[in-house]
């Protein structure tokens, strides 16, 4: 009784694991929100080289949803483009670790485009997405123009964060209130610039659980009158 037991419970194991699929942009979906609005947990999302962009208020949104949303041909050649209208990635709705974004430029995010003041290229809320091998370049808004967090822990691993802007505090990355532990690591922060009277031309990070950055490299980072 036990070993038939057993052979059962395997074979559900074996059927539950069994419905993870690869999606293909643009094979199967013309655009990356297409595929992620079809995708259910454990799916692997392959994006080929190319510029992606939308007419809504972020290029994608990754719906809460436990995926993989990988470039095939790495952040040099795929390009998630905000061009300066909308956000550029976005993770409202409680994505965990499990949600990984992964070799991606994503550039051309604006919060202030859609009357938003957080969070130009990549805004998360009470999410702790894992993003990796991305270069997150030239968004804008007023706290957080690459990267803006509060609550949850993002980990941003091995990215190049660079030329963002915010005219608040956390040019480069805004952190605020996260109730997770948050891991930078392995990233560089080039020439990311905060407003005049504010703090964190790089990192602004406030009332965190916990802040963990390693192995990374900060240049020519700007901030006003406090620290940068």
């Amino acid at each position: 009784m036990q070993q038939i037991c057993t052979a059962v419970v395997a074979t559900l194991a074996l059927v539950g694991t069994s419905f993870a699929a690869t999606i293909n942009v643009p094979g199967d979906h013309a655009t990356i929100q297409g595929a992620v609005d079809a995708a259910t947990t454990g799916d692997l999302i392959l994006v080929s080289p190319g510029t992606y962009t939308s007419n809504g208020q972020q290029v994608v949104d990754m719906l809460g949803k436990e995926i993989t949303l990988r470039s095939t041909q790495g952040s040099g050649q795929t390009i998630i483009d905000g061009q300066g209208q909308r956000r550029g990635l976005v993770c409202h709705s409680g994505e965990t670790r499990n949600t990984l974004i992964d070799g991606f430029t994503i550039t051309g995010g604006s919060a202030s485009a859609i009357n938003e003041m957080a969070g130009g290229n990549v805004f998360c809320n009470d999410s702790s997405p894992t993003i990796q091998n991305c270069t997150i370049v030239t968004g804008e808004a007023f706290f957080g123009g690459g990267i803006y967090s509060k609550t949850g822990g993002p980990s941003v691993e091995a990215c190049f964060i660079a030329d963002n802007v915010s005219s608040g505090s956390g040019g480069g990355a805004n952190l605020f209130q996260c109730t997770e532990p948050i891991e930078i690591l392995d990233c560089t922060f080039f020439e990311n610039e905060c407003g005049s009277e504010y703090a964190g031309g790089a990192v602004y990070a406030m009332d965190c659980l916990s802040l963990h950055v390693s192995g990374c490299l900060f240049d020519s980072n700007v901030a006003g009158e406090l620290p940068g």
